[in-house]
């Protein structure tokens, strides 16, 4: 149906993909990508693939420009280098919430989540990235029946909700979502298809009738991580009212469980309750939720000061002038704590005194934070080397880390050839220059758990078209019409 091209934008000088329709089987696919276009035009989560130009060529052959991506997909990652560790799975999934949760709040469904359609970056700023790809099947509110013919299933039998492959396609909803990244983040942890099966109606029958294989089973290590498994199990239930209501309910799921592996998490009454605490919010404070709250705390500090106002106001006359300038003083010193809320600085006070001699002057002072972090910037010779705070996966070198002064966890380098490096936890900000020594022969162990990028040949030029220049086959670039 499509093919996938490696191109040069000559005018940018960046590396691009050119996705092109070549052969439609009717009018419902070219229908169908002319809606992805549109879909994905319309995001800005950074975990989305973006889209910087569609258009038609003179042959009629749909194409979009998308963006380059260096990494593999996740299915090609764990072929290479089997289950991703938990910490990196739960990164990954948060980060692919955020990317739905955008899609879903724009009434659009994926439909066709799976590792394939998920590309993993390693970013020496940021650590480990994904991507989002492929929304060919995404449906919109606005959805034509006519698109999808009769008794037609759409999506991948291994990932696709139970829901989907009834063909319940006017009943669906974000939940369909939650189902498949639920079964990809299965895949993830634990480098196992969900389901087996030799044929395809038994595929279907288990997606229908049965659970997957318990996770600790599948990989025992996962014992020590209560908390995603159960994220997990509760996204792959069958019927659409035992998961989670929400991809944005789910996100927070995962991220108590990256805060606490061991926490105990519940859903009740569609509400998610962590260690018997209430779990109130889902999503982000908007722009418009902090003006308000910022409205809210101006209209109470000008409240407050009125009310000092109006007290002054109806007090009876002092009868000493040294007695007046006291109060004076004590309002004013109210009013300075009242507005000093607001910025949220420590004051000191000396106390006015009211007597023969004339009143001291009040004196303020901020005090100034003490900074509890260090600012260490790591690096190793060879650079590349996996940094760990404690089990938890924190990038690659050169990386600057913000650490506690203080910690009982350990800081280690970890990179492929070479032995682990245990550092001892360092006492002021500055630099840190690691020699890692290699590993003795016949005892390697991979233990990067990032990804690695390929290199690619050259190979023939394309015509240019809208200043895009395209080399076909100069790249393995995943096919997501497979």
């Amino acid at each position: 149906m499509g093919e996938i091209y490696l191109a040069t934008d000559s005018k940018l000088q960046r590396k691009v993909a050119i996705k092109m329709m070549l052969h439609p089987e009717d009018d419902s696919d070219n229908k169908r990508f002319e809606l992805e276009s549109q879909a994905v035009a319309s995001f800005s989560d950074p975990h989305t693939i973006r889209l910087f130009d569609y258009g038609i060529t003179e042959e009629g052959h749909q194409y979009q420009v998308i963006e380059y991506l260096e990494g593999k997909n996740i299915k090609e990652h764990l072929r290479s280098h089997g289950p991703l560790h938990p910490t990196i799975a739960k990164s990954v999934a948060i980060q692919l919430c955020g990317s739905l949760s955008e899609a879903h709040r724009k009434n659009i469904l994926h439909r066709d989540i799976k590792p394939s359609n998920i590309m993993l970056i390693d970013s020496p700023e940021r650590g480990v990235q994904c991507k989002l790809l492929d929304f060919g099947l995404a449906r919109s509110d606005n959805h034509d029946p006519t698109m999808t013919k009769t008794g037609t299933v759409l999506g991948s039998p291994m990932y696709m909700s139970p829901e989907q492959i009834e063909s319940k396609s006017e009943e669906l909803t974000p939940q369909t979502d939650v189902y498949s990244l639920g079964l990809t983040l299965y895949t993830m942890v634990t480098a196992k298809q969900p389901f087996s099966g030799s044929s395809l109606s038994s595929i279907l029958a288990s997606q229908l009738f049965h659970p997957p294989t318990p996770l600790v089973e599948v990989q025992p290590s996962l014992s020590i991580e209560p908390a995603l498994c159960w994220a997990i199990e509760t996204a792959i239930q069958k019927k659409p009212v035992d998961r989670f209501i929400s991809v944005s309910q789910m996100k927070k799921a995962i991220e108590l469980a990256l805060q606490n592996p061991e926490a105990t998490l519940i859903l009740r009454d569609e509400e998610l309750f962590c260690d018997d605490e209430f779990i109130q919010s889902y999503t982000s404070l908007s722009l418009q939720d902090i003006s308000l709250a910022v409205d809210s705390m101006q209209s109470e500090q000008s409240d407050t000061t009125q009310q000092i106002a109006d007290k002054k106001e109806t007090d009876p006359p002092s009868k000493s002038p040294l007695l007046a300038l006291g109060g004076l003083a004590i309002v004013g010193l109210i009013v300075g704590l009242v507005m000093s809320e607001q910025n949220s600085t420590e004051i000191t006070i000396q106390p006015t005194v009211t007597s023969s001699v004339p009143s001291q002057e009040v004196k303020s002072t901020t005090a100034t934070p003490q900074k509890s972090t260090l600012a260490i910037d790591v690096q190793s010779s060879p650079s590349g080397a996996s940094i760990f705070v404690g089990a938890n996966y924190m990038g690659i070198t050169p990386m600057t880390l913000e650490l506690p002064k203080k910690s009982d966890v350990t800081l280690q380098l970890k990179k492929e050839g070479f032995e682990d490096q245990v550092l001892e936890w360092p006492q002021n900000s500055g630099k840190m220059n690691v020699v890692l020594q290699p590993r003795a022969k016949g005892n390697d162990a991979i233990v990067s758990p990032t990804p690695k990028t390929s290199t690619s040949p050259n190979s023939e030029e394309k015509k240019p078209k809208n200043g895009v220049s395209s080399e076909k086959g100069v790249k393995k670039v995943t096919n997501p019409f497979e």
